[in-house]
């Protein structure tokens, strides 16, 4: 790892480095934005509140995003620019200015998730009937869009569509070849992003999946579910789970750093953190009691895996979880 970069020794102290003005308890999406350094956060309720972009260095609002969308169920950075998808189906692209560059109707029915693919100017959908797309964000058009498929075993393909699938989650892995949506039944459906072929799935298990994020590492997929307060690490090479590590909130939504060697869960029971030890071969986990124990229900990892940003507190604060320099 870089010198900079956080080791687990550093991380074990992991605390509250600051906290913001109360705004609001609604937030369920945050997005840091990497070109500010990981200072500029957009938050996304649920309500009628607007988006808003906040600095966390200063712990001071940069401005807010107006527009109807319904429930903003997820947000991204483009060139400097938020992204929105809202209930209503639709993703609107803003300028650094907070103005509205385009806006389409990505889906008909809510959206569960976006991703900016690696390739910079394409972005990924989900929505929770089932469907998922590929936008281009340098055109401000759809390229793809794919209806759900049925679930098949990992290391068969299937062509077949439809039929009911609900998604919950999504996330593109690293190489943006293949992207990965958990399910309403339990199952992760793997698809081609190339072709939309369904490649296979991972599961079922117990449980709708709740929250689902790639390692950069390329091999590990974290994920967490409805039904209990696991994370659960599955192995992409080996369609098995690979590690099981207990957490503090069920249903709680799961997110890798920056280079895929720290875990943390959020959730109405606060954040834990886990690493990995790559000598040992196992994870262990570096916070003793949760931090933020009233609940964090949306945060991002900020740079060198020393920073987490938290919004979603019962009491609407923004907090920065961090290492003291």
């Amino acid at each position: 790892m870089p010198p900079t970069y956080a080791d687990i020794d550093s991380l074990r102290g992991i605390r509250v480095l600051s906290r913001g003005q109360q705004i609001h308890s609604g937030f369920r999406s945050v997005a840091l934005d990497p070109d500010s350094n990981y200072t500029l956060a957009l938050f996304g309720p649920e309500g009628s509140l607007n988006s808003i972009i906040y600095d966390l260095a200063r712990h001071e609002w940069k401005g807010q995003l107006s527009d109807d969308q319904g429930d903003i169920r997820d947000v991204e950075w483009y060139n400097r620019g938020p992204v929105t998808a809202g209930s209503n189906g639709s993703i609107s692209v803003w300028s650094p200015q907070g103005r509205i560059s385009f806006k389409f109707q990505a889906h008909g029915a809510p959206i569960v998730a976006v991703q900016l693919h690696p390739a910079g100017d394409l972005l990924m959908s989900a929505a929770v009937d089932g469907e998922w797309a590929i936008h281009d964000l340098s055109a401000g058009k759809t390229v793809a869009k794919y209806p759900g498929a049925e679930g098949v075993g990992m290391g068969h393909s299937s062509s077949m569509k439809g039929n009911g699938v609900v998604f919950r989650c999504s996330d593109i892995h690293p190489d943006g070849h293949v992207y990965v949506v958990g399910c309403e039944d339990g199952t992760i459906h793997v698809y081609d992003v190339l072709t939309g072929n369904l490649k296979g799935t991972l599961g079922p298990l117990s449980g709708a999946v709740r929250s689902i994020h790639c390692s950069q590492n390329g091999y590990w997929v974290a994920e967490t579910r409805t039904e209990d307060s696991k994370i659960r690490v599955w192995d992409l090479r080996k369609s098995t789970v690979a590690f099981e590590l207990e957490g503090s909130s069920v249903g709680g939504k799961v997110r890798w750093d920056h280079r895929g060697q720290y875990l943390a869960l959020g959730g109405d029971k606060g954040v834990d953190v886990f690493a990995y030890q790559k000598k040992e071969k196992t994870f262990v986990k570096v916070t003793e009691e949760p931090l933020e124990k009233t609940g964090v229900h949306c945060f991002d990892w900020g740079k060198d895996g020393k920073v987490i940003a938290c919004g979603g507190l019962a009491n609407g604060d923004i907090c920065v979880l961090g290492i003291k320099a």
